[in-house]
């Protein structure tokens, strides 16, 4: 008997492991996918994109062998697949069993030779007589590709496509940049744009120059960190930038350098510096004249100005309410040293002054300072809406301060910071708090009676604090 039950146990052992898969054959039992289109968001030229993906189901009571997984267009298709992990554009007898599924992994690179700049093609699922089909479709964009590129000439990039910077770019000493209004310059990660010379960014208020990122899909529209920024070197010339937007950087823009013989010279106007990992201005021991700025949402600062130098910011909005991480550096910090492990670094403040703007953000005090009494110390503030606590800051002391509004509580400042959208609410606290006598006493040669939209600062009661003014219909 017992021999018997151990013949009968080999013998149903040997049939269940000799027992195959039971793949249907019937032409209705159907595959279904995740997708019926992927779409790639924009996508430079020559450089790939970044991978999407999508799943293949079997949801029928049988395994499924599938005698072809391809790409229509074969060899001349712009598009690359892996295919449950092999990196084939066609394989065949791929098998999926019964409620169960399989990756399958795009990328594409479009040739700029084409004269169309969409790339479609299809992957197609053949079995069983039946033939489905996922659609890809990408649309892509032609760039001047700036790959470690020193400029020794002086130089023009113009708004006819964009420019891709790949590592860096760097300005020789004595030679000018000129970037023209509508330029838009994308930067891949961690690339950065080095001024040794003249940086000269023509933006206008309806064509503005971009410094941004080199990720389009939507999902990068706001992270910061993706590029490096630019750095204004010392011993370089005077550089302008009017109407740039600079945003997701590391710094937006660092002017002079830690140590360096001489300061570097900006004149920042009409520009908005936005998300950036660390600092939206970091500044050493140099000049910068800011009008009609703003600066908002940088992890530590928005306006670093160390080891003394020269700043001016009139009617401009400095805003930081950064929520990526618990941020408990002020947005603006000034001070006339600053200490490495291996040095200490110092300079005279001649002046820094803020007139008529706005410092506000989500921790309870957005300044401080680091003062080495050896040095000039020299900053003014006058008509500012500050944020600050009186435990930490006291603005009694007139040699420093005048006319400083702190906001209501219950006041809806901007009109929407997750937007990004620093222009005054109709209820703002910031309306007609500016001073007509700083307009009027405005030593330099820029419209400052213009806000950063062209509309008129002198038309009602008083000018509004901030780099907007907000005109009521």
């Amino acid at each position: 008997m017992r021999k018997i039950v151990f013949i009968f146990i080999l013998l149903s052992i040997a049939f269940f492991s000799c027992k195959k898969d039971n793949f249907t054959t019937n032409p209705n039992d159907k595959l279904t996918f995740s997708v019926d289109t992927l779409m790639f968001d924009t996508i430079f030229t020559t450089i790939g994109s970044t991978t999407l993906n999508f799943k293949v189901y079997n949801k029928n009571s049988q395994s499924i062998k599938l005698d072809k997984i391809k790409l229509a267009r074969g060899k001349d298709s712009p598009y690359r697949l892996n295919i449950n992990g092999y990196k084939v554009n066609e394989l065949s007898n791929i098998e999926i069993k019964s409620n169960d599924s399989i990756f399958i992994f795009v990328e594409v690179t479009i040739d700029p030779g084409r004269n169309k700049m969409i790339e479609q093609d299809s992957i197609l699922f053949i079995y069983n007589g039946n033939s489905q089909d996922i659609d890809l479709v990408s649309f892509g964009q032609d760039v001047h590709l700036v790959n470690s590129v020193e400029l020794t000439d002086n130089t023009t990039w113009t708004n006819n496509i964009p420019h891709l910077v790949y590592n860096y770019v760097y300005l020789d000493s004595s030679k000018t940049l000129t970037i023209e209004e509508g330029t838009i310059i994308y930067f891949h990660h961690n690339a950065g744009m080095f001024i040794h010379g003249t940086l000269i960014v023509n933006g206008t208020k309806d064509n503005p120059v971009i410094f941004r990122g080199d990720r389009l899909e939507s999902f990068y529209d706001d992270i910061p960190g993706q590029w490096g920024g630019i750095q204004l070197l010392s011993g370089g010339g005077q550089s302008t930038i009017n109407y740039a937007e600079i945003k997701n950087a590391i710094v937006g823009v660092q002017v002079g350098t830690l140590g360096g013989s001489t300061g570097e010279s900006l004149t920042l106007t009409n520009t908005k510096i936005f998300n950036m990992n660390y600092a939206g201005i970091y500044a050493m021991a140099s000049q910068i004249n800011s009008f009609n700025c703003i600066i908002a949402n940088c992890g530590f600062y928005n306006a670093a100005l160390l080891v003394g130098g020269t700043y001016n910011f009139y009617h401009c909005s400095f805003a930081n309410y950064w929520s990526l991480s618990n941020r408990s550096t002020p947005e603006i910090v000034i001070t006339n040293n600053f200490e490495t492990n291996d040095a200490m670094y110092v300079g005279n403040l001649h002046e820094a002054n803020f007139k008529n703007c706005i410092i506000h953000g989500n921790i309870k005090t957005e300044i401080g300072f680091n003062n080495n009494a050896a040095y000039e110390f020299n900053y003014f503030l006058e008509n500012c809406l500050l944020k600050y606590d009186v435990a930490d800051l006291s603005v009694s002391d007139a040699t420093h301060y005048k006319n400083i509004f702190t906001k209501p509580s219950n006041d809806n400042l901007f009109l929407d910071i997750n937007e990004n959208d620093y222009s005054l609410d109709t209820l703002s606290f910031a309306k007609d708090k500016g001073s007509i006598d700083v307009l009027n006493g405005f030593p330099f040669a820029f419209d400052i009676t213009k806000d950063i939209e062209k509309e008129d600062r002198t038309t009602d009661t008083a000018p509004d604090l901030g780099a907007y003014e907000r005109i009521e219909n």
